[in-house]
C-alpha cells in the first residue's frame, strides 16, 4: 500500500502540469455548468476558485521544474550568496574563507592542507594589521668617518604613504638594532625629525621614541598612536646611524606590515662596495647601478606585494 501511494506521488509530481489542468479543469466544469449547481450558489463560487488555483499552482510548478528556471535560481542564489555586499556582512567569513581553501588545495596538498591554510593566513593575510604601506620611499646615504677608521655614518630619510581603513586609532610603530661591542662608546641612534602629514611631532617631549644601550647593541623603539580622521597619512622621517663595520657588516630591512610600493636609493662612497640581495620577496628587485656626483648609487624598486618577513639586505664591505 505504501509503495502504491510513493508511485501515485511520484506519478503526480512527475506529470503536475496535466494532472493539475486535469483537476482544475473539472472544477471549472462544475462551477461553469448547471449541470450541479443553481445559478448564485456559493459552491459554484468556490469551485471557480478553486479550479483557477490548481491550475495556476500546476503552471507555477512545472516551470519550478524546468531545468533551464532551476539553473537560473541557482545562479542568482549564488550571485547573492557571493556578492560582496552579503560576504561583508557576514560573521562567519574566515570559516566561509578557511572551507574554500581546503577545498582547492585538497585534491593536491591533502596531506598538509591544514598547515598551509595557517601559514597563508599567518603570514600573507594582514588581517590583524591596522594599517599597510601604500608607498615607501627609502634614501640612505653613506659617509666615512675620517676621525673614526672603520666607523660609518649612515643618515636614512624616509616617506611613506600609509593606510588604515578600519580601525578608529592604530599605533604607527618601527624599531632599530644596531650591534656594538662592549668598548664601542661610537655606534648610536639618533631620530633628527619626524612628521604626520606634514606636521612635525616633538617626539622627546612625548616620549614616543626608546633607546635602550647595552654592552652588545643600540636598540629603540618609535610607537605613536593616530587618531583615525583620514584613511591615508604621509610619513616622513630622517634618522642618522653611526655603526662599527667590523660588527655591522649589512643592513638588513624586513617587512613588518605589508607593502603595495617599495623604492630604495642608496648613495655610498667608492671606498665602499656594495651588494644588494633580494630578502624572501616573492618577486624579483628591480635594480640599477650608476654614479652621481661622486657618488655611487643604487636604485631599486619592488613593485609587488611585500609581506611580513620579506625585503632586501644590504652587504658593506670597504673595498
Amino acid at each position: 500500500m505504501i509503495k502504491f501511494f510513493i508511485s501515485l506521488y511520484e506519478g503526480v509530481y512527475k506529470n503536475i502540469l496535466i494532472t493539475a489542468t486535469f483537476i482544475g479543469g473539472f472544477f471549472l466544469f462544475i462551477a461553469y455548468f448547471d449541470i450541479f449547481f443553481e445559478d448564485g450558489s456559493a459552491f459554484r463560487e468556490l469551485f471557480k476558485v478553486l479550479g483557477t488555483a490548481v491550475v495556476s499552482g500546476g503552471v507555477f510548478m512545472a516551470i519550478a521544474k524546468s531545468y533551464q528556471f532551476t539553473n537560473i535560481f541557482k545562479d542568482e542564489l549564488r550571485n547573492v550568496i557571493y556578492s560582496n555586499e552579503h560576504l561583508e556582512n557576514r560573521k562567519d567569513i574566515e570559516d566561509i574563507w578557511r572551507r574554500v581553501t581546503e577545498s582547492l588545495c585538497k585534491q593536491k596538498y591533502s596531506t598538509i592542507n591544514k598547515k598551509l591554510f595557517e601559514t597563508v593566513k599567518k603570514y600573507y593575510l594582514p588581517i590583524e594589521s591596522e594599517y599597510y604601506n601604500k608607498r615607501f620611499d627609502l634614501v640612505v646615504n653613506i659617509e666615512t668617518i675620517p676621525e673614526n677608521p672603520g666607523f660609518l655614518k649612515i643618515t636614512e630619510e624616509i616617506e611613506a604613504d600609509i593606510t588604515s581603513e578600519e580601525a578608529d586609532t592604530f599605533d604607527y610603530t618601527y624599531s632599530a638594532f644596531i650591534p656594538r661591542s662592549s668598548s664601542d662608546d661610537i655606534t648610536d641612534y639618533n631620530l633628527k625629525e619626524f612628521s604626520m602629514n606634514d606636521a612635525k611631532l616633538d617626539f622627546e617631549r612625548d616620549n614616543l621614541l626608546s633607546k635602550v644601550v647595552s654592552e652588545e647593541s643600540v636598540s629603540v623603539k618609535f610607537s605613536y598612536k593616530c587618531e583615525r580622521k583620514l584613511n591615508d597619512y604621509r610619513v616622513k622621517r630622517t634618522e642618522e646611524k653611526i655603526i662599527c663595520l667590523s660588527h655591522n657588516p649589512y643592513r638588513i630591512h624586513r617587512a613588518t606590515w605589508m607593502f603595495k610600493s617599495f623604492k630604495v636609493t642608496i648613495n655610498y662612497p667608492k671606498s665602499l662596495d656594495i651588494r644588494f640581495i633580494d630578502l624572501g620577496v616573492l618577486g624579483k628587485w628591480n635594480v640599477t647601478k650608476d654614479e652621481i656626483n661622486g657618488l655611487n648609487r643604487i636604485r631599486a624598486n619592488y613593485n609587488a606585494l611585500m609581506f611580513k618577513n620579506q625585503g632586501f639586505m644590504v652587504t658593506l664591505k670597504e673595498v
